[in-house]
C-alpha cells in the first residue's frame, strides 16, 4: 500500500501541472494566463502545498492498492468502491474549497478542516460521496478492468509473445507503458458515455435534490436515485439519436488520464 501511494503521489506531482495545461490549452479556455510560467507556476504550487498532489492521487492510490496486494480478497470491487468514495470526496472538496468565497468576496472556509466541519454539519456526512455508486462503477470498468489485464494471464500471454526480442530488459519498461497505455485508453473510450452522462446528471440541480437530507443512511437511496438517472440520461440520448455526441471529449479524457495511469501500473508491475 506504501509504494503504490508513494508512486502515485510521484506520477500526480510530475503530471498533473502538464494535464492542467493541456486541460485549458484543448478546453478551449486558453488566454492571457495560459503562459509559457504557466506549468513552472503549478509545480511551484505543488511543492509549496504538498497536500494538493496527496488528495489528487488518492482515488488511484485506493484503486490499484488492492491489486498491488496479495491478502485483499476481491480486489477490483475493493478498488472500485474505495475509488468511488475518494472520488467523489475530492471533487466534493476541492469544489467547496474553490467556490469558498461569499457574495461579499469574503473568504468562507479559509482552513481545510473548517471546510469539513462546515459542509459535514450544515448538509451532513453524505455530502461528501455523492455520486460514489456511479464513479465506482465507470472506475471499475475503466480502471479496473486494465489493472485486471495487467496482473492477469491476458498481460503475461502478450508478454510471452515479446520473449523473441533480443534486448527484452531494454525495452520492457516502455513496451509496459505503452501496452497498459494502449488498453487503458480504449476502455476510457468505451466508458466515454456513461461518464458523459453523468457529468449531465451530477451537473443537473434536480438529480441532488431527490433526497432532502444528505446523512449517512441516506447514501444508498440517493446513490440509486443518480444511477437511474444517468442509466435514464443515456438511454433518451440513444433514443434521440445523440448517442455519438456522449462519445464527445474521449480523445481528451485518454490523452489526460492514460499516461499517468500507465505510469503508475508500469512503476509497480516492474517494482
Amino acid at each position: 500500500m506504501l509504494h503504490v501511494a508513494a508512486v502515485s503521489v510521484i506520477v500526480t506531482t510530475a503530471w498533473y501541472p502538464w494535464r492542467d495545461f493541456l486541460k485549458q490549452r484543448f478546453g478551449g479556455q486558453g488566454g492571457p494566463q495560459l503562459t509559457a510560467d504557466f506549468v513552472r507556476l503549478r509545480y511551484l504550487g505543488c511543492f509549496q502545498h504538498p497536500s494538493q498532489p496527496l488528495l489528487l492521487s488518492l482515488p488511484m492510490t485506493c484503486m490499484v492498492a488492492p491489486s498491488a496486494s496479495t491478502t485483499v480478497p476481491g480486489p477490483l470491487v475493493v478498488g472500485a468502491a474505495f475509488f468511488g468514495l475518494s472520488k467523489s470526496f475530492v471533487r466534493e472538496f476541492a469544489r467547496h474549497m474553490s467556490s469558498s468565497r461569499n457574495f461579499h468576496g469574503d473568504v468562507q472556509y479559509r482552513t481545510s478542516w473548517e471546510c469539513l466541519r462546515s459542509v459535514t454539519v450544515s448538509q451532513g456526512a453524505g455530502a461528501w460521496t455523492r455520486g460514489c455508486a456511479s464513479m465506482a462503477v465507470y472506475g471499475l470498468v475503466w480502471h479496473g478492468l486494465t489493472i485486471r489485464w495487467c496482473f492477469d494471464p491476458p498481460r503475461r500471454a502478450w508478454e510471452g509473445i515479446q520473449r523473441s526480442d533480443p534486448h527484452p530488459d531494454r525495452h520492457s519498461a516502455f513496451n509496459t507503458f505503452g501496452r497498459v497505455a494502449m488498453v487503458h485508453a480504449a476502455l476510457g473510450v468505451a466508458t466515454t458515455p456513461f461518464r458523459s452522462a453523468f457529468r449531465a446528471v451530477s451537473h443537473d440541480h434536480r438529480a441532488f435534490h431527490h433526497i432532502a437530507s444528505a446523512q449517512i443512511t441516506d447514501i444508498p437511496r440517493y446513490e440509486f436515485h443518480m444511477l437511474r438517472d444517468v442509466a435514464g440520461h443515456l438511454l433518451r440520448a440513444v433514443r434521440d439519436g445523440r448517442g455519438v455526441a456522449l462519445f464527445q471529449g474521449a480523445g481528451k479524457a485518454v490523452v489526460l488520464a492514460s499516461p499517468p495511469f500507465a505510469a503508475l501500473t508500469t512503476a509497480i508491475l516492474l517494482r
